[in-house]
């Protein structure tokens, strides 16, 4: 009897180290959301599928990034390609700012979670076609415009709404169940709920937001006060002093390179508003 329960005992014990040991080898904590289960963070950065579709400018905090085989976490760091279906995460404190091969800028808030669906940019074929779902969180788009392509489509899609950019500089909120999509300068959104797909869109012009609530239409846009799209872009980590606070996109005709930075030629001028201004502030 004392031998069988030595042997368990000593059979426990080799168990628990083996345990201990492979805890100990694991390359990193687990990432909970849009992050399966169980995967670990990497060191090494391994490339996606395909070719890349666009580059990380800069990263502020904690930001993870996971390609469209969902087989490994890496930390995103500046300068690092992304790929069709990447899944991009930020966390309490962090910031990501994406530029897509067309120019395009896209600002990750603290807290977001973002798949890059398609990313397609042809000039040659005169074709570009983007379809960007904000799982939650916050962001930023500054959209580039090219007047020239024959088949432009930027669509940004989240849990109640589907918003179809023309060339635009905007930012969508993801809080619960609603969809907070609020416009700066030279701004023109179509935003419509696919659980409705026989509606109108609804057609949101610059300085206004609208809100989606699952499950309904989306209502009428109202005005926005400078206060509260700075507030907003506070939230997201942008300065707010000038230049930045929403001045359109630009068209790819223009000698500048505001398509590159996303940081708008001039600051905006805020129309007086003449309706009921927006609750949702951040």
């Amino acid at each position: 009897m004392k031998n069988d329960r030595k042997n368990v005992f000593i059979k426990g014990t080799i168990f628990m180290a083996v345990v201990l040991l492979l805890g100990c080898m694991t390359p990193g904590p687990a990432i909970a959301g849009a992050i399966p289960g169980g995967l670990m963070i990497q060191s090494g950065y391994a490339p996606g599928a395909g070719v890349p579709v666009g580059k990380i400018r800069t990263v502020h905090g904690k930001a993870f990034i996971m390609h469209a085989d969902r087989q490994a976490v890496y930390p995103v760091t500046a300068g690092l390609a992304v790929y069709q279906d990447d899944t991009l995460v930020t966390k309490k404190g962090g910031r990501i700012v994406l530029v897509l091969n067309d120019d395009s800028v896209l600002t990750l808030g603290p807290e977001t979670e973002m798949v890059l669906d398609q990313s397609v940019f042809d000039p040659g074929a005169s074709n570009r076609s983007v379809l960007v779902n904000l799982l939650t969180g916050k962001a930023r788009f500054f959209v580039k415009k090219f007047a020239a392509l024959r088949n432009s489509t930027f669509k940004v899609r989240t849990a109640t709404s589907v918003a179809a950019v023309r060339g635009s500089d905007f930012i969508i909120q993801q809080v619960g169940d609603k969809t907070i999509i609020t416009t700066l300068g030279q701004t023109v959104l179509e935003v419509s709920n696919p659980n409705f797909p026989l509606a109108e869109p609804v057609v949101v012009n610059s300085f206004e937001q609208l809100i989606v609530t699952l499950g309904q239409l989306p209502g009428s846009p109202i005005q926005v006060t400078p206060e509260e799209i700075q507030a907003i872009l506070e939230s997201l980590g942008i300065p707010t002093g000038g230049p930045g606070t929403g001045g359109g996109a630009d068209d790819d005709d223009d000698d500048d390179d505001t398509g590159m930075t996303g940081v708008p030629p001039e600051p905006p001028s805020f129309p007086e508003p003449t309706r009921p201004v927006s609750p949702y502030t951040p």
